[in-house]
C-alpha cells in the first residue's frame, strides 16, 4: 500500500489501517483458539503413527506439524530462591541500583469485550 496524501490524511490512513488490521487479526486469532483442539485431534489422526507433517493440496507449500513441548515445576528450593530473586530485582529497581531503558512501543485498544 501506498501512502502519499497530505501528513494529515496519510496519518490518519495509515492509523486507521493499522486498527483495522488488528482488529481483524484479533478476530482471527480468537477463531483459530477455537478451532484448535480438533485441528490438532484431526492431524494427530491424519498421520498416524509417523511423526510426518501433513501436506494439504488446498494448501501449497504449507504444512501442519504437532510438536511437543515439556512444562517444568521445580522444587520448593528453586521456587524460593526465584522469589527471593524477583525480590531482589525489585529492590534494586526502586532504590536506582538496577538500570534501565526505554523504548516506544505502538499499542492499540479495541473495544472492550463483554
Amino acid at each position: 500500500m501506498a501512502y502519499r496524501k497530505s501528513n494529515a490524511t496519510m496519518n490518519r490512513e495509515i492509523l486507521l489501517t493499522y486498527g483495522q488490521n488488528k482488529l481483524k487479526i484479533a478476530a482471527l486469532e480468537a477463531e483459530n483458539d477455537m478451532l484448535k483442539a480438533d485441528a490438532l485431534k484431526e492431524i494427530l489422526a491424519l498421520r498416524g503413527d509417523t511423526d510426518s507433517p501433513v501436506a494439504m493440496e488446498e494448501l501449497p507449500g504449507c504444512s501442519f506439524s504437532v510438536m511437543k513441548r515439556k512444562t517444568w515445576k521445580y522444587s520448593s528450593y528453586v521456587q524460593s530462591s526465584e522469589t527471593a530473586l524477583k525480590e531482589r530485582k525489585k529492590e534494586e529497581e526502586q532504590t536506582g541500583e538496577a538500570s534501565f531503558t526505554e523504548t516506544e512501543h505502538l499499542i492499540f485498544n479495541g473495544p472492550k469485550g463483554d
